[in-house]
């Protein structure tokens, strides 16, 4: 069983971190991609049922994991953890399962990120007259 409190402080700050950029990473795209595709190949019923089911349980669900993990001060492993020993794993199998979805994204995302760094490194070049590009 791995023990968060046997971890350094700044161990558990890096990993947060980690978790929190892999969080930023996501787009939205997906979730609009599939309603628009349905659309477009003929799927208007299909789509009414998807959002009659995003509007009764989906949205429901996402406000009570909220709420619980906002009255339980705690991430999604140790709000299950709560519930009994038994449900620690449905924890656990939604953060993994999470983190497995957004390593798509992430691939994605990592070429812009490295362009931003890479802008940033040398922005006095950039807004500067003496640069190259204005130089005729």
């Amino acid at each position: 069983m791995f023990n968060l409190a046997r971890v350094s402080p700044d161990t558990v700050t890096e990993l947060m971190d980690m978790l929190m950029f892999c969080g930023l990473v996501l787009n939205s795209g997906p979730i609009w991609n599939f309603p628009q595709n349905t659309m477009n190949h003929g799927g208007a019923v299909f789509l009414l049922v998807y959002l009659v089911v995003a509007v009764l349980f989906l949205f429901p669900m996402l406000h009570l994991e909220l709420f619980v993990g906002q009255r339980h001060q705690a991430h999604i492993c140790k709000v299950f953890r709560s519930y009994g020993r038994a449900y620690e794993g449905f924890g656990v199998a939604v953060f993994i399962l999470t983190f497995m979805r957004s390593q798509h994204h992430i691939q994605e995302s990592y070429p812009i990120f490295t362009h931003l760094g890479n802008v940033f490194v040398n922005v006095t070049s950039l807004i500067s007259c003496r640069a190259e590009m204005f130089q005729g």
